[in-house]
């Protein structure tokens, strides 16, 4: 459980922001605790830690003034996620190599943070830092129960923050910025100027190795001055010495995998179609007619009342290694990375329609495309691949990318709930799509969006094709959706479909591929263009 307290000057800022929304986003079994500041908010936050460590299941302190706004509805489960592995203190904003009381001014800052001011984002959202801003400061039991705040050297306003920051990293804690949304209606400015100023040189004489003031000669500032103004193109090289080097930091380390064992996974996929000489629907669950054991060839069963394909027999691909992407792309996925961005442009373009803000959860990431060019466009984004070479590559990109399946991700990011859930060409992947939907309802926010984009098995290409339809992937590709089919999975697992939309593939061919296919159905005298694609995007329930 989570104990939420705030030091309160102005009770009525205190119950028309920071109040309503910790009762928005605090658990059953949290507590709100207030405290008045007359005697200062050091000394209000040690009423605070005292009685908190009298509460055996507390988890987290969180301290936080009395005008931020906690907006981020994940930060229950974010803040607990972040409180591990010797984190001490967890914040919005800060920073490292401190030179005084402005740790803005720092020479490594980190976070974003909204403010009535204006936006303060520092481009790094998660790091270790040495301090954090006391707009809100989330106390570890390793912290809380050890540590109280200074009030004999930091009495008022200033430095508080700061001086807690570093006894916990003095103590051998981390400190850590992590990607946590608030709204600060601060007024901004030092406020009382002269007590800033003798809480920042009691600052810098209480820790002389943690805080060094800046004392460049002056012909060293002029020297950087001018060196700011040369041109970016002379400086390409080490900047692209300084990606290398921060792209093996992002990736270093060993990742644990959790193999599942083929067979075992490849009995399971056959259980869930094979029946007495009939194979059922995933959709609507008809018995369907299986061809005979002899023939030696792969084929698809349709169903008769939705139009689903059925791959018979399953396929049996390893999708947890690299073997997936070798047999579809060779060694060209990489190659192709322009193209798969152009691709992920589009789609991110259209999720925008639907899904306009919040975070975005992709299953079957691959790469990592999408999910780099939705988090520049301000998503908040999550990745999970089966592959763990795609995962890995998906993770040089900068995206938080869980190995394995959407279990994996549960267990990772235990009680996140997401705005929108993706799934590109991924669905066709799977041998339990209801049952997955089913999870994926679990995830989703109340109103949060299910979108899906797979090939369209009701096109007329595919008609005249058959298995030798080019989306077809039979080795790959369990089943086989229709429009109408899509609309049933979706429906039967809660969700209520409120856009589909078969469209030409187009928006992914260049012209000369799109000629070739255009020439191709004009020879056969098929129908012109044919919808290969099919998006469908569902709504979860509001309540």
């Amino acid at each position: 459980m989570i104990i939420f307290g705030t030091c309160v000057g102005n009770e009525e800022r205190y119950r028309a922001v920071a109040l309503p929304s910790i009762e928005r986003v605090a658990g059953t079994e949290d507590l709100i605790w207030s405290r008045s500041g007359e005697r200062g908010i050091g000394a209000a936050y040690n009423e605070m830690i005292l009685a908190a460590r009298d509460v055996a299941a507390c988890q987290a302190l969180v301290v936080l003034h009395e005008d931020v706004q906690i907006v981020d509805d994940n930060f229950r489960p974010k803040l607990l996620k972040s409180l591990g592995h010797n984190v001490g203190l967890v914040g919005v904003v800060g920073a490292s190599r401190l030179k005084g009381l402005a740790w803005w001014d720092a020479r490594c800052a980190a976070g974003l943070v909204y403010e009535t001011r204006g936006v303060i984002d520092f481009s790094t959202r998660r790091a270790d830092v040495d301090a954090v801003d006391g707009l809100l400061m989330a106390l570890a039991p390793s912290a809380f129960r050890t540590m109280l705040f200074d009030g004999d050297s930091f009495p008022a306003f200033h430095g508080y923050d700061i001086d807690y920051c570093i006894q916990a990293r003095d103590a051998g804690l981390r400190v850590l910025v992590t990607d946590i949304d608030v709204l600060h209606r601060t007024k901004g400015g030092y406020g009382d100027r002269v007590a800033y100023n003798a809480a920042e040189a009691a600052l810098i004489e209480k820790w002389p190795n943690w805080i060094r003031p800046s004392r460049v000669p002056p012909f060293i500032s002029s020297f950087v001055a001018r060196a700011r103004t040369i041109p970016p193109r002379f400086h390409r090289t080490s900047l692209r010495q300084v990606a290398v080097r921060s792209r093996r930091l992002i990736i270093r380390g060993s990742e644990r995998l959790r193999r599942r064992d083929q067979a075992t996974t490849s009995s399971s996929a056959i259980e869930s179609v094979r029946g007495e000489g009939t194979c059922s629907c995933p959709v609507c669950g008809t018995l369907l007619t299986s061809p005979p054991a002899q023939v030696s060839k792969v084929v698809i069963v349709e169903c008769p009342d939705c139009g689903t394909g059925v791959t018979w027999p399953p396929p049996s691909g390893d999708v947890e290694s690299a073997a997936l992407f070798k047999k579809s792309y060779g060694d060209m996925r990489l190659d192709q990375r322009s193209t798969r961005m152009n691709e992920a442009r589009s789609r991110v373009g259209w999720l925008q329609l639907y899904i306009p803000d919040g975070s975005i959860l992709e299953l079957g990431c691959t790469t990592g495309e999408f999910l780099s060019l939705a988090g520049d466009s301000g998503y908040e984004v999550y990745g999970v691949e089966t592959s763990a070479w795609a995962a890995y590559e998906a993770r040089k990109l900068g995206g938080e990318v869980v190995t394995g399946y959407l279990e994996d991700w549960r267990r990772e990011y235990p009680g996140f709930r997401v705005d929108g859930v993706v799934m590109w060409h991924a669905l066709e992947h799977m041998p339990h799509p209801l049952q997955l939907i089913h999870e994926i309802a679990d995830v989703l926010k109340p109103n949060g969006r299910l979108v899906v984009e797979v090939a369209n098995f009701a096109s007329s290409q595919a008609k005249i094709d058959g298995t030798a339809w080019e989306n077809a992937s039979l080795n790959e590709h369990y089943f086989h959706y229709t429009p109408e089919g899509l609309v049933v999975l979706l429906r039967s697992a809660g969700l209520e479909p409120t856009e589909v939309l078969p469209f030409a593939s187009r928006v992914y061919r260049s012209k000369e591929g799109w000629r070739e296919q255009r020439n191709k159905a004009f020879l056969e005298a098929a129908p012109w263009p044919s919808l290969d694609v099919l998006r469908v995007v569902a709504r979860k329930s509001p309540v």
